[in-house]
């Protein structure tokens, strides 16, 4: 399987005739979303994961197309896929299988651009931290209150979970 796919585009130009097509590459970029990928973010850094046969040049491109950013700098690196030991049933040998390969490309951006990929994460957090509330109460807000009052007056005990299926 290729990572390009070549997609015939027709272009009008300005007097209404059509140009010759030509060949366009798309290839399926994703960002990573890492707490490494976030320390990385405020240099300006982002990773992406890319098709093993993609080029720098070619995820450069989509990059730029995908996200409307300037790239100035791209590394490139191949992670080998990880051997994973499977169990194939009682009487059958185990078999080892392996994770597929994986290329992850580290894009730095020009000065002044960056993507709102971990902004919209945190708004969502901050969202879920308001709407806490406590189960007893009711009250938003007063989960957090609560588990401090509880942790300080030391009621937290853990309980024996053995054979007997005490719970």
């Amino acid at each position: 399987m290729s990572a390009k796919s070549d997609t015939k585009v027709t272009v009008k130009t300005e007097d209404g005739t059509k140009e010759a097509a030509k060949n366009v590459h798309l290839i399926k970029i994703a960002p990573k979303v890492t707490e490494k990928a976030y320390g990385l973010a405020t240099k300006r850094q982002y990773i992406f994961t890319a098709p093993i046969g993609a080029s720098r040049q070619l995820i450069a491109e989509n990059v730029q197309e995908q996200f409307s950013v300037t790239v100035t700098g791209i590394k490139v690196l191949r992670r080998k896929g990880k051997a994973v030991r499977v169990n194939r049933g009682k009487h059958r040998y185990p078999a080892t299988i392996f994770r597929p390969d994986v290329k992850l490309a580290y894009v730095t951006l020009k000065e002044g651009d960056k993507l709102d990929i971990f902004e919209e994460k945190e708004a969502e957090n901050g969202a879920k931290a308001d709407q806490a509330t406590d189960k007893k109460t009711g009250v938003a807000g007063a989960a957090d209150d609560a588990t401090v009052k509880t942790k300080k007056a030391g009621l937290f005990v853990r309980r024996r979970t053995g054979n007997r299926g005490d719970k």
